[in-house]
C-alpha cells in the first residue's frame, strides 16, 4: 500500500495536488463539541452519531460518511507512510489529538504531520496555493511514539473534561510543537466555561449585533483559535436568541 494521507476535511481534499501521491481519508468529525463518550468504537461512533443529528439535523449521514474514514485509519498498515494534514485551531487539534490516540493504540509507525506553517489560523490550508501546499508536506514533522502518547494523552484530558490535567500537559509541550499552548489553552476555555458561548454572546451584546452573518464574521476574525465554521457559530447564535 502506498503513503496514506489524513486530511482534515473535504476543501483541503478537492485543492489537494496531485502531484503528491497516495490515497486519501477524509476526517468529517467535529470532536470540538458534544458528547465523546464510549468504551468501544461502536458506542463512540453511536454517541456521536446521537448527538450529531440532533445538534446539526439534515447533515449527511454519521455512518455514511464519517465512520467509513475513521475504520480505515485503524486497518492500515502499521509501517506505511502516513501524513496528517491538520491545522493549529482548536477544531483541528480535537480532531489530530483523537487520530494521534488511535495510531498510539496500533503503535503506528512512520506517521508525520503536515501543518500549514506558522500565522496561518485564520485560513489554514484554505489560505495555501498548490505550491505552498507541496513545500508544506515536505516540511512535514515525524511524530515519534512519545509523541503520539503526548496527544493521545491531550485527547483523553478534552474527552474527559480534565482541565487540570490540559494544564499540566501544557507545561510539557515537546518543543517542535510551539504552536499547541494557544490550543490547549482555548481547550480550557471550552471545558471550563463553554468560552466559545461567552464569547460569541459578548459580540452580539458589545455591537448588538443580531445578524448571524455579522456575529460569525466577527467571531472568525477575533477567535480564530477555535477554528468554528458558520455551523457551530450557529448552532450557538440560535440557542443564545432562543433564551432571550
Amino acid at each position: 500500500m502506498t503513503q496514506t494521507h489524513i486530511l482534515n476535511g473535504d476543501a483541503l481534499k478537492e485543492r489537494f495536488p496531485k502531484q503528491i501521491q497516495g490515497q486519501t481519508i477524509v476526517i468529517r468529525e467535529c470532536l470540538i463539541e458534544g458528547e465523546v463518550s464510549g468504551n468501544s468504537m461502536g458506542e463512540f461512533y453511536r454517541t456521536r452519531s446521537d448527538y450529531l443529528s440532533k445538534a446539526y439535523p439534515g447533515e449527511s449521514d454519521y455512518f455514511e460518511s464519517v465512520v467509513p474514514e475513521l475504520e480505515s485509519i485503524l486497518t492500515l498498515p502499521k509501517t506505511i507512510p502516513l501524513y496528517l494534514w491538520f491545522e493549529d485551531d482548536l477544531f483541528c487539534q480535537t480532531n489530530f489529538w483523537f487520530i494521534c490516540s488511535l495510531l498510539f493504540e496500533k503503535e503506528q509507525e512512520n506517521a508525520f504531520l503536515v501543518r500549514p506553517g506558522n500565522n496561518s489560523l485564520q485560513y489554514g490550508f484554505g489560505g495555501l496555493s498548490e505550491e505552498q501546499l507541496i513545500q508544506a508536506f515536505k516540511k512535514s514533522t515525524l511524530l515519534s511514539q512519545n509523541d503520539l502518547e503526548y496527544f493521545g494523552e491531550l485527547w483523553a484530558a478534552y474527552r474527559t473534561r480534565n482541565s487540570g490535567k490540559l494544564k499540566n500537559l501544557s507545561d510539557s509541550i515537546p518543543p517542535k510543537f510551539n504552536f499547541l499552548p494557544e490550543a490547549i489553552e482555548a481547550a480550557i476555555g471550552v471545558v471550563e466555561n463553554n468560552e466559545p458561548r461567552i464569547l460569541i454572546q459578548k459580540i452580539m451584546t458589545e455591537l448588538d449585533e443580531l445578524s448571524f452573518p455579522g456575529t460569525f464574521r466577527e467571531f472568525h476574525k477575533r477567535y480564530p483559535i477555535f477554528g468554528f465554521g458558520d455551523l457551530q457559530v450557529k448552532r450557538i447564535f440560535d440557542e443564545i436568541n432562543s433564551t432571550n
